[in-house]
């Protein structure tokens, strides 16, 4: 994979504007013709269970479930998609032919340690988006924060949406009191707002008693071939 280029499916996109019959064809069908004469391509969807019926409300004959299955049987195009198990198992499983033609990889949900390495593998990237710095604690308290208190989401994704929330409030703050630097303050006050607490309730007074996330798969990886 190190060679290859990683593409990105926005349906959402693909279906926009799709008003007479065929349109969504057409367009699904020239995206797939470039993958295919691109040999060093990867097509990444995530939730990839939305393909199954994509197309198919807009008018069209076939959805874009039914249209990639024959690259992905001649192995002209490589696939890569993500979804979470109950739409596995709900929407995507149930489509046999499409199943087949997938590996399906199961992915855990990463530890607290795992995550901070995962945060600030990315914190370079957050820091020259929203010209701020993130400091070692704050990387942390992202991390440990968001385990304790946001719980309708999971690791990395809640962490990561701290991390982004925190740079977007110091830039976006007015330059007479812009902050270059991100600390545990600013992480506890991001915290409270996403989790709707007072801010008071967030601290890491007790981060010692704050144990590990029991490691629980969350989401199927799936790769074609």
């Amino acid at each position: 994979m190190a060679d290859c280029t990683i593409y990105s499916l926005d349906i959402g996109s693909l279906l926009a504007g799709t008003k007479y019959r065929g349109d969504f064809e057409k367009r699904f069908k020239a995206l797939l013709k470039q993958l295919e004469q691109d040999t060093n391509s990867i097509l990444f969807i995530d939730e990839i269970h939305t393909i199954i019926g994509a197309g198919a409300a807009s008018g069209g004959q076939v959805d874009a479930a039914n249209l990639i299955k024959p690259l992905l049987s001649s192995g002209k195009i490589r696939v890569i998609g993500s979804t979470t198990y109950q739409e596995f198992s709900n929407i995507f499983e149930k489509d046999r032919a499409l199943a087949r033609r997938f590996q399906k990889i199961d992915i855990t949900e990463p530890s607290i340690e795992e995550t901070v390495q995962i945060i600030n593998g990315l914190k370079p990237k957050y820091e020259a988006h929203h010209d701020v710095r993130y400091t070692a604690k704050a990387v942390r308290a992202a991390v440990e924060l968001a385990v304790k208190y946001i719980n309708d989401r999971h690791l990395p994704d809640k962490a990561i949406d701290v991390i982004d929330e925190a740079g977007a409030r110091a830039r976006l703050m007015p330059v007479s009191k812009r902050k270059k630097t991100v600390n545990v303050a600013d992480i506890e006050s991001v915290v409270a707002r996403i989790a709707r607490i007072p801010e008071k309730s967030v601290s890491q007074s007790d981060r010692d008693t704050l144990k590990k996330p029991r490691r629980s798969p969350e989401n199927a990886g799936l790769r074609s071939g």
